[in-house]
């Protein structure tokens, strides 16, 4: 049984994807708690609701939801928590892109089947357990510098925080200001777009 707390279709708004249409597969359950003392910013996203859904249940409903996407996000709350083998298997016997959204914090094999992980670290970087991804993303408040990447990644993103569904305008200068800065670490400027275009 999986906790599922929700499923939809909508657009992917920020890191390299963005503009991709994808259903956005919601796990419940996180192992942290995000907090703007400890990370700069407050946990966005209500994954504590859930329904327990058996594998072929969650599959047929993602086909459902999909109306002829075939591409799907595993996000949270931590997907990493519940993401298996079996599910991954069957998505894609069913013709599926299959993409993760993890904190980095739980090495689950079964991320090694999927076609794009994304490591958006909320911890630091001792703590991180996903070695490689295809993109790494940390969420910055103003002033806070940006970290030594512990990952391998294909691409390296800084995000500024949102307040609610409005841009931290200091947030997104010093993100900027990174971006420019000469560094080893080639970083990319990405943005919550999908909360200016009011999309889930």
């Amino acid at each position: 049984m999986y906790k599922v707390n929700e499923i939809f279709l909508s657009i992917q708004g920020e890191g390299i994807r963005t503009g991709t249409a994808n259903v956005f597969v919601r796990f419940a359950h996180c192992n942290l708690k995000c907090n703007v003392k400890e990370h700069g910013f407050d946990c966005d996203t209500d994954y504590t609701g859930s329904a327990d859904v058996t594998l072929d249940e969650l599959c047929d409903r993602i086909d459902t939801i999909a109306e002829g996407c075939r591409a799907i996000i595993f996000t949270g709350g931590e997907p990493a928590l519940q993401l298996d083998a079996a599910l991954v298997r069957q998505l894609k016997d069913r013709g599926y892109y299959l993409a993760i959204e993890t904190n980095g914090t739980v090495d689950n094999p079964a991320m090694h089947l999927l076609d794009w992980v994304t490591v958006s670290p909320k911890t630091a970087e001792h703590t991180i357990r996903v070695v490689t991804c295809d993109e790494v993303k940390y969420v910055l408040p103003s002033e806070k510098q940006p970290p030594v990447p512990a990952i391998k990644a294909t691409y390296y993103l800084l995000s500024p925080v949102f307040n609610g569904n409005e841009i931290d305008r200091e947030a997104l200068k010093w993100c900027v200001s990174q971006v420019k800065q000469p560094s080893k670490t080639p970083w990319l400027l990405s943005v919550q777009n999908h909360k200016f275009w009011k999309c889930r």
